[in-house]
C-alpha cells in the first residue's frame, strides 16, 4: 500500500484525480495554515457539491471515506470560507491566512485476473500463426 497526497489551493482551481492501475482511497483533509476557514467540493452532475467544511478554530481535520476506482476520475475544489476564529499572532503579525487543503489516502493495487488470461490468449494466437 502506497500513501497519496495532493494540495489543493482556491487559487488553483478545480484539479481532477484520475486512477489507471490503482484503487485510491481517500481518507482524511487537513486545513494547513492558520486564520483560515475552508471549504472542500467535489464535481457532481449538476455542479459543485461540499464535502467538508473545516476552520482552524473549530475542525481542522475532516475524515472522508471515497473510493476512486481504475478508470473513474473525481474532480476537487477548494474555497475559501469567511473566518469568524479568533486570530493568531505572532510578533503582532497574524500568521497563515492562506487557504490550502492537503488530502490523503491509500493507493491499493488491483487484482485483475482477466488481464492474465487475455496476454495468454494473445500469445497463443500469435505463435499460431509463426
Amino acid at each position: 500500500m502506497v500513501l497519496f497526497h495532493k494540495i489543493l489551493a482556491p487559487a488553483e482551481g478545480e484539479r481532477g484525480i484520475k486512477m489507471n492501475r490503482r484503487r485510491l482511497v481517500l481518507t482524511k483533509v487537513v486545513l494547513e495554515q492558520e486564520n483560515t476557514a475552508a471549504a472542500l467540493l467535489i464535481k457532481a452532475e449538476d455542479g459543485w457539491a461540499p464535502l467538508e467544511f473545516l476552520s482552524t478554530s473549530a475542525k481542522r481535520t475532516g475524515d472522508l471515506n471515497l473510493i476512486i476506482e481504475p478508470g473513474e476520475t473525481m474532480t476537487f475544489k477548494a474555497r475559501q470560507e469567511s473566518f469568524f476564529g479568533p486570530t493568531t499572532m505572532a510578533n503582532g503579525v497574524a500568521v497563515g491566512g492562506q487557504v490550502r487543503l492537503h488530502m490523503y489516502g491509500n493507493l491499493e493495487e488491483v487484482v485483475n485476473e482477466m488481464e492474465p488470461d487475455a496476454k495468454k490468449r494473445r500469445v497463443a494466437v500469435g505463435s499460431q500463426g509463426a
